[in-house]
């Protein structure tokens, strides 16, 4: 059985005190390499790379 190509999550924008925040199931995270004990700045150029990344090895 072959691994999926695409990945997919849905989710809600949440309040988180005076922010919102997506919360990203630890699954998700796993399959991109993402270590998620570590701090991202910017995290959006770092979801960026690694998915890039996650869909290269995949072709």
């Amino acid at each position: 059985m072959s691994e999926e190509k695409h990945l997919h999550m849905e989710r809600k924008i949440l309040k988180w005190g005076n922010s919102y925040a997506i919360r990203i199931p630890k699954e998700f995270l796993e399959k991109l390499g993402i270590n998620p004990d570590i701090e991202l700045t910017p995290f959006n150029t770092y979801l960026k790379t690694a998915m890039q990344n996650h869909f290269k090895k995949k072709s």
